[in-house]
């Protein structure tokens, strides 16, 4: 099993993998993720109770994570952070709702690295998206729709973009995100996720994980 907080690059085959219309989700997304859990063992995996631990706010969750995280920044600093970048939280599936830990957790990278965080607004939800069940009905090119990236507030110089989110399961909603960037920014956009969902998502049937706040 994997312990708490160690660190897993995701392999090649989650790096090709394949969304909605044989479209890959982004040659350089995710790079690393902090830690990974099987929904399939339930939430009582170490790891699991960690993530939600990082999701309500827990000092020492949070402790944790920006250690483990600022461990992958600072290994692969020469891919995440070759540029300018800009790091923005990956926003919840509800309308306006936010990523608060992860926008905290990039508030205090932000003072270490070279992190441009212009706070909450430059990524939004602008309607309801498709709860992170890991269905391959979800269609990414639709959940597009549902996000809004406002490029006006990223100053020019800055030509990269980090995205970051607390897990990642289909992997639509990364997808997504990628395909709203502009054109010219893709090419320098990168993801790190605190945690991987090994099997894609909750059993059918089992209650959903709770929304980020």
């Amino acid at each position: 099993g994997n312990a708490l907080g160690r660190r897993h690059a995701l392999g090649p085959s989650m790096r090709g993998r394949q969304g909605t219309g044989g479209a890959p989700v982004h040659v350089n997304a995710p790079n690393e993720v902090v830690a990974a859990f099987s929904f399939l063992r339930g939430t009582d995996s170490r790891e699991h109770e960690l993530v939600r631990a990082f999701r309500a706010g827990s000092s020492d969750a949070f402790s944790l994570v920006y250690a483990r995280v600022r461990d992958v920044l600072l290994d692969r600093r020469d891919v995440l952070l070759l540029h300018p970048t800009v790091a923005v939280a990956v926003p919840g599936h509800r309308i306006g709702a936010r990523n608060l830990a992860c926008e905290s957790l990039i508030e205090r990278l932000s003072a270490e690295f070279r992190l441009m965080f212009p706070g909450p607004g430059l990524l939004v939800r602008v309607a309801d998206g498709p709860e992170a069940k890991g269905s391959p009905a979800r269609d990414s090119h639709a959940e597009v729709r549902t996000l809004r990236w406002h490029d006006d507030q990223v100053p020019a110089h800055v030509r990269g973009v980090l995205l970051v989110d607390d897990v990642i399961a289909s992997g639509h909603t990364l997808t997504a995100c990628f395909r709203v960037l502009p054109a010219v920014r893709r090419s320098e956009a990168h993801a790190l996720v605190v945690a991987r969902a090994l099997d894609g998502g909750p059993p059918e049937g089992s209650p959903s994980e709770p929304e980020p706040q």
